[in-house]
């Protein structure tokens, strides 16, 4: 059955309880964006210096660019730290990551990075097999243990290790949250409602510094970031605020708990529920002759995507573009460092906020693939031009460029995710 045309406008559609829903599901996009940004400023690097070494400051460690004689990679007097970013205290000053353990900086960023990966596999599979509801009780239950310890950690090692598991987390339940949100639209309200989560997750970016400020120290800002997520147990309290997907349950033919959940967003749309419903040659009496049979949950594999070409030629073109928009964004940001250590951040979530707009504009108006094919040109150009001219450009037009490279791949990757969680079927997404 087709659920936008035959199922949905008959519980109300985007009615009133649906659009409640939805909007619902923005508000966690706050508190996600205070936990994904704020491993960046845990491990943002100060200014060092050891008082026992002539007070030079120690900024780069055995490199041709650190003063002669002053190679040392340890400071029998300890550090001294003037921090540069929100925190007056984070990973690096508290255990000393710098000189001969600054390599264990990247380390921490490829395991958070690692943690997010598993997170968005382990609980796409529990998002496609036991639901969306599921998925995201299983992230909560996860998340907030783990945020708590993180806090608390005692060492770099454990820091590393809970951090990973945090993260994997955030992205579960992201990924719940991005596809119920999803799957509650109709196709002419999508794009809108996603993009307006997306003006919810660059508020929450925009909020963490204010947050670092007033917190200064790591664990703090730990445990304020932890305790948001706790807020977000009302979701799994209140079952209206976040209903299994109708959706999923009529796409993996789970037919009695479908009908329950498509009468609960009837009544809570203000339709009747008369013999449209329940009479012969009614929703229900079609929804259950569309499966042959005594009607059965039928669950499907990541492996079944590749016996539909299309479906795994698209899967795997959406990847890719999403691949390269998150891989390049690192470096545009990387142009604008000179502007100091606030102003890049700013231009990062104001980039965000802009990128959602143009969308929101273009999309409807030429298509998905359109936006995106342009969006992809302009990025690679942006990324040429920085190649070739950046030692013959002045610092304004390098950080334009930069600017407007980091919109476009940012623009990327909303659309690359967006439109793959619209062509990929619902049992798979």
């Amino acid at each position: 059955m087709d659920f936008d045309w035959q199922v949905w406008p008959l519980v109300g559609g985007f009615g009133r309880y649906t659009r409640l829903v939805a909007a619902a599901t923005w508000l966690p996009s706050l508190a996600l964006a205070l936990g994904f940004f704020s491993e960046g400023l845990y491990t943002t690097r100060p200014v060092y210096q050891c008082p026992g070494a002539t007070g030079v400051t120690r900024e780069l460690c055995n490199s041709t660019a650190a003063p002669p004689g002053n190679h040392s990679d340890s400071c029998p007097t300890g550090w001294r730290y003037d921090t540069q970013g929100w925190l007056e205290n984070n990973i690096i000053t508290q255990w000393d990551l710098v000189c001969a353990n600054q390599w264990r900086v990247p380390l921490e960023h490829i395991c958070n990075l690692t943690g997010m990966l598993f997170g968005y596999i382990l609980f796409g599979l529990i998002c496609d097999r036991w639901g969306r509801r599921a998925a995201l009780i299983s992230t909560l239950v996860t998340a907030v243990p783990l945020g708590l310890a993180l806090s608390f950690s005692p060492g770099y090692l454990s820091f590393v290790v809970l951090r990973a598991g945090f993260s994997a987390a955030l992205a579960g339940m992201f990924l719940s949250f991005y596809i119920a949100r999803l799957e509650l639209c109709t196709p002419c309200h999508r794009l809108m409602v996603t993009m307006i989560g997306g003006f919810f997750w660059a508020a929450g970016e925009l909020l963490l510094p204010g947050l670092a400020f007033l917190c200064s120290d790591w664990r703090l800002l730990q445990g304020v970031v932890t305790g948001t997520l706790m807020l977000l147990g009302l979701f799994w309290c209140c079952h209206s605020l976040f209903p299994e997907s109708p959706r999923w349950l009529l796409a993996t033919q789970q037919l009695e708990r479908c009908k329950e959940s498509l009468c609960v967003f009837a009544r809570a749309n203000g339709v009747e529920l008369s013999e449209e419903f329940s009479g012969p040659g009614s929703l229900f009496a079609e929804i259950d002759a569309s499966c042959e049979g005594y009607p059965r949950p039928r669950y499907y594999s990541i492996c079944s995507i590749f016996g539909t070409r299309l479906i795994w030629k698209n899967a795997l073109i959406l990847g890719f573009t999403t691949f390269i928009g998150c891989g390049i964004r690192p470096c545009f940001v990387r142009n604008l460092q000179t502007l100091g250590p606030y102003i890049p951040y700013f231009l990062q979530a104001g980039s965000e906020i802009l990128a959602c707009i143009l969308l929101c504009i273009t999309v409807n108006l030429w298509g998905r693939r359109s936006v995106l094919f342009l969006c992809t040109i302009l990025t690679g150009f942006c990324s040429l031009l920085l190649l070739a001219l950046t030692q013959y450009l002045f610092i304004g037009a390098t950080v334009a460029i930069s600017v407007l490279g980091f919109l476009c791949a940012h623009a990327v990757v909303m659309l690359s995710i967006f439109y793959a969680s619209e062509v990929l079927p619902t049992v798979l997404r």
